[in-house]
């Protein structure tokens, strides 16, 4: 039986009955006429053996090296590995919700949701140069608001009817009450005081 063509130093070969070959064993190498220098063998769409190039994608997978020069290599233009910290000039996720903002979740995923201004969402306190209070107090309501070591607060509840909150010096107002008739009497002294003398002529 004559050797097969495109094949050297052929050894060991037998040929089953469809006519392919066998146990195939080699003692040299074998070479393939059709096959293109430092390309890659493989198999077409209908299982033939082929040579093909192989080259990598831009900014997609970067190819070192060659076939026939000892290797080559397929990597990434970054690590991309769970512990790598890459990074992207922009990114685009499109299974999130449009106009909320992105925070991390308990399972640390992102997620597009609405901050939950009385959740755990928020923690600190706002400051006033910012839009805040400075304070991190809760409001009693049914009370006037004043400034108190750099922070809104309430002042104190006026505990009777017709109380006003009176300067103080150095401090802050403070709650007290007036008497009407009182007022009434420094007014009139205040006017006797001022009014000119009536004549008696």
């Amino acid at each position: 039986m004559d050797q097969p063509n495109g094949y050297q130093d052929l050894i060991g070969w037998t040929l089953i009955p469809d006519g392919e070959i066998a146990n195939l064993t080699i003692d040299s190498q074998l070479t393939l006429g059709y096959a293109t220098a430092n390309n890659w063998l493989c198999t077409d769409a209908n299982s033939n053996l082929v040579s093909q190039s192989l080259t990598g994608t831009a900014n997609q997978i970067i190819m070192t090296g060659a076939a026939g020069s000892g290797g080559t290599v397929l990597s990434t233009p970054q690590d991309i590995a769970t512990i790598s910290t890459p990074t992207f000039a922009g990114l685009t996720l499109t299974g999130l919700a449009p106009s909320l903002p992105v925070k991390l979740t308990a399972a640390n995923s992102l997620t597009a949701a609405a901050i939950g201004l009385a959740t755990t969402d928020v923690t600190g306190v706002l400051p006033i140069a910012n839009g805040g209070t400075n304070s991190s107090s809760a409001l009693n309501n049914n009370r006037h608001i004043q400034s108190v070591g750099g922070a809104l607060v309430e002042a104190p509840a006026l505990t009777n009817d017709g109380q006003l909150f009176i300067g103080s010096t150095g401090a802050a107002p403070v709650a007290a009450s007036y008497v009407r008739e009182s007022i009434k009497h420094s007014l009139r002294k205040a006017y006797r005081r001022r009014a000119p003398p009536r004549s008696t002529t």
